[in-house]
């Protein structure tokens, strides 16, 4: 409850007004409750299930700044992908493999999008890893 409160104390002062971020803070605050409510989260138990402990208490706010741009280009890459198989694939079916355009620039495209998707990865995964050498930095 203590992040909703959070959040709408965010949205009085930023004036935002955004369906997206309401979406998705009441998605995470449900996520949230399921997770503290699931057994295996051993509540009632000593010392308690650590794993669930961390998942627990993430600090989405940051997650979700430090995440956002290779998200998005993850992301990016991934309509880029799904946009040229869709072109290639209703080609092949409905225009005898006709395209209006070369093929090589039909697989430069996907060839742009496949970079985006590895960028996007490749990005999360080094976020993730500066994170937790931080994390472990001050833990010590």
């Amino acid at each position: 409850i203590f992040y909703l409160l959070y959040y709408y104390y965010y949205k009085r002062i930023s004036g935002s007004n955004s369906k997206g971020k309401d979406i998705l803070v009441y998605v995470l605050a449900i996520a949230r409750i399921v997770l503290t409510l699931l057994p295996q989260n051993e509540w009632g138990k000593m010392p308690g299930n650590l794993t669930f402990g961390i998942i627990r208490n993430i600090d989405t706010v940051e997650l979700i700044k430090k995440f956002k741009t290779p998200i998005l280009y993850w992301v990016g890459g991934l309509y880029f992908t799904i946009v040229t198989m869709a072109v290639r694939g209703i080609s092949q079916i409905v225009g005898d493999g006709y395209l209006p355009f070369p093929d090589a620039a039909l697989a430069g495209i996907a060839g742009l999008g496949h970079v985006a998707l590895g960028v996007g990865i490749v990005w999360t995964i080094l976020v993730l890893i500066n994170r937790e050498k931080r994390n472990v930095g001050l833990a010590k």
